[in-house]
């Protein structure tokens, strides 16, 4: 059980994942994009209203993120349960909430911080960053949950087409006992 942690996911490939993810990226150069855009002239921009309203959005998903994974698991049946674990699938799913909600945690942090002192470009430009990687990390949180779904449906659809074959065994065989007598 305790190799199970947030730093053991983290080492099996979470690290990998958060390095070659494109939602890293992505947000980097967006970010880097409204700098450049803007040739540091970010002071016609009401920018405390941007930050304070981020940090707003952040929290709230911190706590849609939490309420997100207890829900799924909630849910999920046992079998399935066992299924993703097996295949190591879960553990992938599981770090992927873990990593998006400490994000979360780390952008309100952040901002709250900026918030709280004169900042500069280059602080604004670090929470805009930390901001729109955690939009995308949602996002890839918001796919993971698609993808769990279908593989539960999936799932489902093969528990339903044994149970059909399973059923047309017994008719068989019963069809073949009364033919004999």
């Amino acid at each position: 059980m305790a190799d199970e942690g947030f730093f053991r996911r983290l080492a099996d490939g979470g690290l990998f994942r958060i390095l070659t993810g494109y939602d890293l990226y992505l947000s980097l150069l967006l970010a880097v994009a409204v700098g450049w855009y803007t040739d540091g002239n970010l002071s016609s921009y009401n920018l405390s209203g941007v930050v304070d309203k981020s940090v707003g959005y952040s929290t709230s998903l911190t706590a849609v993120i939490v309420t997100g994974i207890a829900i799924i698991v909630a849910l999920s049946d046992t079998t399935f349960l066992k299924l993703l674990k097996r295949k190591k699938v879960f553990q992938n799913f599981l770090f992927t909430f873990e990593y998006t909600a400490l994000l979360s945690i780390v952008v309100s942090v952040y901002g709250i911080y900026v918030s709280s002192i004169e900042f500069g470009r280059l602080e604004f430009l670090a929470f805009l960053w930390l901001f729109l990687y955690l939009v995308l990390a949602v996002s890839r949180v918001i796919s993971q949950i698609v993808s769990l779904g279908v593989r539960r449906g999936d799932v489902s659809l093969i528990e339903e087409l044994a149970e059909i074959v399973e059923d047309s065994a017994e008719d068989d065989q019963g069809e073949i006992e009364r033919e004999e007598n």
